[in-house]
């Protein structure tokens, strides 16, 4: 018999598995507005291939088996939200139709992702004006300070140690705002 301690145990790198931070929750931090639509993704696909059995005579019959043939795929129908008809394919080269079911997937994530990109367009209009902002207030703090250390951890060299944290504030906004954007442009 098995103990607790015998049996396989997971072991996450952070030692607790920890939900990550959402990308609702990131617009939530920058107090970014986003509604309830653009909350649930709708776009959807489904699909349902059909098979024929074809006569294969390498297959051998056992004790408890008679084998009759193997299914080939021969066709595939496709139903989504993006598309107002069913996509239908089909081809009795099964390589070929699994090509083309890919394809017919790809354009309809390319017309997903269209779709998205219209639909988030105010707040990636949002993110862009933030990180504007934020640029140029460094910017100017930059030209009124006068040198800036070239460091990971920028300060400038005659600002106080509040100056010194605002700019590092403003900073770590920054490289989150660019995170984020960078998160619209895939």
């Amino acid at each position: 018999m098995t103990s607790c301690s015998e049996r396989v145990k997971h072991v996450y790198p952070m030692n607790v598995y920890q939900i990550r931070e959402t990308l609702f929750d990131k617009l939530n931090s920058f107090k970014i507005e986003y509604t309830k639509e653009q909350t649930i993704f709708r776009n959807l696909a489904v699909f349902d291939f059909e098979s024929i059995c074809v006569q294969e005579d390498i297959f051998k019959d056992t004790d408890t088996t008679k084998k009759i043939g193997k299914d080939n795929p021969i066709s595939v129908s496709i139903s989504s939200n993006l598309v107002q008809q069913t996509i239908f394919l089909c081809n009795a080269d099964s390589h070929y139709l699994v090509a083309s079911f890919i394809a017919a997937l790809e354009y309809l994530a390319s017309h997903s992702k269209v779709q998205m990109k219209t639909l988030f367009l105010d707040i990636e209009t949002a993110i862009k004006n933030r990180l504007d902002r934020i640029l140029e207030t460094l910017s100017q703090l930059h030209n009124r300070r006068g040198q800036v250390i070239e460091t990971e951890d920028v300060c400038f060299q005659e600002d106080s140690d509040d100056s010194c944290a605002s700019t590092q504030f403003l900073q770590m906004k920054r490289n989150q705002l660019i995170d984020l954007q960078e998160h619209w442009k895939r």
